[in-house]
């Protein structure tokens, strides 16, 4: 398959529109497409739950891309020799079985604390030839040996969590000397929703202190960035809001009320190696 690499860091409108328009997401959608097909009726509570259709919204058309290109870059595009991935917070979705499909020799886990993934993706796997394993753990506190794997992803979960450095002191005793940890998460840029600037800044800093790899949040007014105010104007069934009034809302009984009915989001995409 063609394939390139996505830089970590601030996603780039360029590199959005380019992405779309790859051989690379051409497969993951028709991957994607086939795997909601297929699992239709098996997904319908989870799909009320969550998104419908993770691919298509907004940020996963970017991080999906992002860790697919920096596994292929880890593997020098060599996906026949095994290696070990982790999916920290799995939820459920199409993602940790396309890679268990690419890389056919290789262990792909999946990690979540919540009830649905852990009876859902036993039913998936019975039904698919390249099956995933699953755990059903809080991800601070992993079960598994020191150096399990060469790979461990965390997709747009850490926003939903405070307990970063427990977590990425947790990821970093499971990577092998040498693998790469690949995190993305949601920027609040006005500070209305998760996470905003400031524990933003906290969450890289750990990551840079704990794999020796200072990490810089970059600019986030710039023009180039990608942001749900971008979406919005560029495809906005993409946004993770159908409805900004009853978002709105969640964020006054919350006591954070939003200055507009469309908070201002962008992600950030983090890629290390643990060389100790």
């Amino acid at each position: 398959m063609n394939s390139f690499e996505i830089s970590s860091g601030l996603p780039n409108k360029k590199t959005y529109e380019h992405i779309l328009t790859s051989v690379l997401f051409n497969e993951l959608e028709r991957f994607s497409n086939t795997f909601l097909l297929q699992h239709k009726n098996l997904l319908k509570t989870y799909r009320r739950k969550w998104v419908a259709d993770p691919l298509h919204q907004w940020s996963r058309q970017y991080e999906y891309p992002f860790v697919y290109s920096k596994i292929m870059s880890f593997t020098k595009n060599d996906h026949k020799t095994p290696i070990s991935i982790l999916d920290a917070g799995s939820g459920v979705t199409f993602f940790p079985f396309y890679l268990a499909s690419i890389f056919q020799n290789s262990r792909v886990d999946c990690a979540d604390f919540n009830t649905l993934p852990a009876i859902l993706i036993p039913k998936i796997n019975s039904m698919t030839d390249r099956s995933v394993g699953f755990y059903r753990t809080d991800i601070r506190a992993l079960p598994f040996d020191n150096n399990t794997y060469d790979v461990i992803y965390c997709i747009s979960v850490l926003e939903h969590t405070k307990s970063f450095p427990q977590i990425i002191q947790e990821f970093k005793r499971l990577l092998r000397p040498g693998g790469i940890l690949l995190i993305t998460f949601d920027i609040s840029i006005d500070g209305t929703l998760d996470i905003p600037l400031k524990l933003a800044t906290e969450l890289l800093h750990e990551v840079g202190r704990s794999f020796n790899s200072p990490v810089e949040i970059g600019d986030l007014s710039a023009d180039s960035l990608v942001t749900t105010r971008f979406i919005r104007n560029f495809d906005p069934s993409l946004l993770p809001w159908k409805y900004p009034s009853i978002q709105f809302l969640k964020s006054f009984i919350k006591f954070r009320l939003p200055k507009t009915l469309f908070p201002n989001l962008t992600f950030y995409c983090v890629s290390v190696q643990n060389n100790s």
